[in-house]
């Protein structure tokens, strides 16, 4: 069962040692006690888009990355697990994101009884509008940030 993740984990930061309130985890896993933190992002910023060309999937690769650097010093404190699906709007994703798929696959199958490439599709189409909506919410919201400063400076 996958629920979201309402706790905090507190201890010292894997980037700056100093202490602080984590929420590690957008999701639970609750039949394993796995936290797992869902990063989507865009490699088309002007910062990101020379790395993104020239190497595919690396920027979700380092974003899951950063993410354990952060969150392994406080997570074994408080989860049996933790694991981040990082995928970039291009649909590129860190390899954990692809066995988290994969898992969540073969737990459907088994329980709907259903063939495990029928599941499998069915959690990639799921994950591909979970996508599609983050991408929609961040331009939604980059467009309103720059018409309410182009507003506030007319």
């Amino acid at each position: 069962m996958i629920g979201s993740a309402r706790r905090h984990a507190a201890g010292p930061s894997g980037v700056d040692g100093a202490y602080h309130d984590f929420r590690p985890g957008d999701l639970n896993l609750l039949s394993g006690d796995i936290c797992i933190d869902v990063t989507i992002f865009s490699p088309l910023s002007v910062h990101t888009q020379k790395a993104a060309a020239t190497h595919p999937g690396l920027m979700a690769a380092q974003q899951s990355h950063e993410k354990h650097k952060l969150y392994d010093p406080v997570i074994s404190l408080h989860a049996k697990s933790f694991k981040v699906f990082a995928v970039d709007v291009t649909g590129f994703t860190n390899s954990e994101a692809v066995d988290i798929i994969r898992d969540l696959a073969v737990g459907y199958a088994r329980t709907h009884e259903a063939a495990f490439s029928h599941a499998y599709s069915l959690m990639l189409r799921r994950v591909s509008f979970l996508i599609m909506k983050q991408l929609m919410l961040q331009l939604h919201s980059y467009q309103e940030h720059h018409h309410t400063q182009f507003q506030s400076t007319s």
